[in-house]
């Protein structure tokens, strides 16, 4: 039998219980189908080529209701990095649809996870969002940062690496703007900070800029010069 038809009828926890298991697992084995005592394939005989991961091999096999329950569950019930691990082998697109019904907090929880697996991925999901979703999820990860909180687990390392490859049109839905501007003088260096607000339009950046002190915003404006001068 197929295991995604086998778990057609299986409960949200129950599926992201089935694919944290199976994440350690390559997505194929040399051609052979997957074995758990009985014989049991994801019905697509070598794989799609895509995935990593059984996980992610069978999350993608599941229908599009599946899946969009069992990526909340695997965001919400299952240790922290499940989330990304296995998202991480899906298109921008792909996961902004799997978590259409999603919460700001979730979205930035997610954005967290992939960041640490792959920051490109991040960007794609960040970009397949709406611009207002994508600047809530993003308002929640500055406020964290500039509140000190850390609940999302960033390094300033990370913190730069999603930021700055942020589509402009969430970091410009960023609320407050000044907001931003204060994450980025806090947790970024100068050249950071310059090479991030420097992706907005002059109307959005002024507006972080007004989140940092005068000293900051000097510092900032010169290591964008040094920046340019280099270029």
């Amino acid at each position: 039998g197929k295991l995604a038809a086998a778990l057609a009828d299986a409960d949200a926890k129950e599926l992201a219980g089935t694919l944290h298991a199976l994440l350690g697992e390559p997505a194929t084995k040399e051609g052979e189908g997957w074995k758990f005592g009985i014989d049991l394939d994801f019905g697509f005989g070598k794989g799609s080529g895509k995935d990593k991961s059984a996980a992610a091999a069978l999350l993608r096999a599941l229908p599009k209701d599946k899946q969009r329950a069992a990526a909340l569950e695997l965001l919400n019930g299952c240790p922290p990095g499940t989330a990304g691990a296995i998202l991480a082998d899906f298109s921008g697109e792909e996961m902004a649809a799997m978590l259409r019904d999603a919460s700001p907090e979730e979205h930035a929880k997610l954005l967290a996870e992939l960041t640490r697996e792959d920051p490109a991925k991040a960007a794609a999901f960040l970009a397949a969002l709406s611009p207002e979703k994508s600047g809530a999820a993003l308002s929640l990860l500055v406020a964290d940062a500039n509140d000190g909180a850390d609940a999302f687990g960033l390094s300033e390392a990370e913190r730069f690496a999603l930021f700055g490859a942020a589509p402009a049109s969430a970091l410009e839905n960023v609320k407050p703007p000044t907001a931003l501007g204060t994450m980025c003088a806090s947790t970024l260096t100068p050249a950071e900070a310059a090479e991030v607000l420097g992706r907005l339009s002059p109307a959005a950046a002024a507006a972080a800029l007004e989140g940092m002190s005068g000293e900051e915003v000097r510092q900032v404006l010169e290591a964008s010069a040094a920046a340019a001068a280099a270029a």
